[in-house]
């Protein structure tokens, strides 16, 4: 089991709430978040794609980082614990 990393990733749904210009999936689509779903995250002013590799509960899940990120810390490969609340996009087709 690889080591899983918790990352301070960005709230997308109070950025929303600040400003509803930034749009967010909606509560439903969230909730319907499953197993090689890929999600869009942000990290230190970064946006990335994570595929889902495990949902912990209804709005926990652990994914795996589907992108070389410029930012130290997190790299392609790594394993995170997110939320539902983290998520800017979902696409289900990558």
């Amino acid at each position: 089991m690889p080591c899983i990393k918790k990352p301070q990733l960005r709230d997308a749904q109070k950025l929303h709430q600040e400003n509803a210009m930034f749009e967010v999936p909606s509560n439903d689509r969230l909730k319907a978040i499953k197993v090689g779903d890929y999600v869009k995250v942000n990290h230190s002013s970064e946006r990335f794609w994570v595929k889902i590799v495990s949902c912990l509960n209804d709005t926990s899940y652990t994914g795996k980082i589907e992108n070389n990120l410029i930012q130290r810390g997190l790299k392609l490969g790594d394993v995170i614990l997110l939320t539902a609340r983290n998520v800017y996009q979902i696409d289900t087709d990558q």
